[in-house]
């Protein structure tokens, strides 16, 4: 692993760990504008931090439709057996996707982490690539993530910057669910949770975002705040204590909005192109380091062969690019009415021909159990299986594909409250997997 920057060439970052690093950074929301940055760029852990791309990554699937709040997620045993934080799930049960994410927002849950991993790509281990490419892909060069939960591993590291990075692509590339992060107190699976973070009721116009603490690097928060047509986004890590942790918080708040006034009224007597928070100037290389890297508008999720969100759509193929499938529009044969009908998504994979081949495993596992088919999505094609006439059926078809490695999640038959779940005899343009056409 490479030095820390400002460090001696043979001093690594698990030594200055082991000093546990201050670092923090003060930037203006809007802008971008660094304000105020000490040791930004040194490496350190992230701890429970990480849960912020863990949850990029789950507005992402939900924003492109790969997984809906209503949607239950299946708890395996491994991401059952995380240590603390945690709410305590029991193997083979369920939780919403909804809960999920209040479950990281506001308990910062090991396990319920872990599960989103395992919905989206499989395993936890994959989803901590797609992590990493994701964070790359923000500009977040110095991020490596190895789990989606924080917990200590030698080789998960960041840098005040990098979470501030992140922080931003959260308020700007999911304002929908970003409000999310100022919630107090949530309802999970009947238990009610308080938000760990203190700073959303210390500091007036807080609006999240984490907290984290590993004993190998100390306490890390980060926040956002508006104060009139301000907003500041605040990272302060390797704070000794929570005491200490919200104390440094509330000054770089103090130091952040000063500074910003003070900038502002110096700029009443200043041309409109030299202001910062109305555009950004051309940088010059010496004042790039004064600013964040600039963000992707959008990002793509990660491994060609599972996922890759863009242009969302329904499309129907041609037959020559069907892999030999037929491609038609079928009748879902439900079994039941609408409140028996269960589905189970296998994943999304970017490529027909990978889709065709996981399809036809699965098929082969499933045997009379409901119907294998593959639905064009955007430029994604889902794999899923239809027809299941109960919960206990989808739990029991999401247990094997989990044994078998494979992402997976329930989705629930249409009720009122869930409208975008199938609905009677509707047609789905898809290719059906038959068994002659193996």
């Amino acid at each position: 692993m490479t030095a820390v920057a400002g460090l001696p060439a043979f001093f690594f970052p698990e030594q200055a760990q082991a000093a546990r690093i201050k670092a923090a950074l003060i930037a203006d929301a809007d802008s971008g504008y660094v304000l105020y940055a000490d040791k930004a760029d040194e490496e350190i852990y992230p701890a429970s931090l990480t849960k912020l791309m863990t949850l990029y990554l789950t507005f992402q699937a939900l924003d492109n439709g790969v997984l809906r709040m209503e949607d239950e997620l299946l708890i395996s045993k491994k991401a059952a057996a995380k240590p603390a934080s945690k709410i305590y799930l029991k193997p083979e049960t369920t939780l919403t996707v909804k809960e999920a994410v209040m479950a990281l927002i506001v308990k910062s849950a090991n396990d319920v982490a872990a599960v989103l991993g395992e919905a989206l790509a499989g395993s936890e281990e994959e989803f901590a690539d797609m992590m990493t490419k994701a964070a790359h892909d923000l500009g977040m060069n110095r991020t490596v993530f190895k789990n989606a939960s924080g917990l200590h591993h030698k080789k998960q590291v960041s840098t005040a910057r990098d979470m501030a990075v992140l922080a931003l692509a959260l308020i700007n590339h999911f304002p929908q669910y970003y409000p999310l992060f100022t919630t107090k107190v949530a309802t999970i699976q009947g238990k009610i949770y308080g938000n760990h973070n203190n700073i959303i009721r210390l500091y007036k116009g807080a609006e999240g975002l984490k907290t984290g603490y590993l004993n190998a690097c100390g306490y890390h928060v980060i926040s956002t705040c508006r104060k009139k047509d301000m907003r500041l986004v605040a990272v302060s890590l390797g704070q000794p204590s929570v005491k200490a942790r919200d104390d440094s918080m509330v000054k770089l708040l103090d130091k952040g909005f000063k500074k910003m006034e003070e900038l502002r009224a110096k700029q009443k007597d200043t041309a409109a192109k030299d202001n910062p928070f109305k555009k950004r100037p051309v940088l010059n290389e010496t004042d790039k380091k004064n600013y964040l890297p600039k963000m992707r508008a959008s990002v793509q999720l990660m491994k060609e062969d599972i996922l890759s969100l863009k242009n969302t759509r329904q499309i129907a193929l041609p037959a020559d690019k069907t892999g030999g499938l037929k491609n038609q529009k079928i009748s879902l044969p439900l079994q039941g009415d609408n409140e028996s009908y269960w589905q189970v998504q296998a994943g999304a994979y970017a490529s027909l021909p990978t889709a065709l081949k996981k399809a036809q495993n699965i098929e082969q596992m499933m045997g009379e159990t409901g119907i294998v088919q593959i639905l064009p999505f955007g430029d994604l094609w889902r794999v899923r299986i239809f027809g299941l006439e109960n919960e206990k059926k989808a739990l029991e078809v999401s247990r094997l594909l989990q044994k078998n490695k494979l992402p997976c999640f329930i989705i629930a038959p249409k009720t009122d409250g869930n409208k975008d779940a199938p609905n009677g005899e509707t047609e789905y343009p898809s290719l059906l997997i038959k068994k002659d056409e193996k």
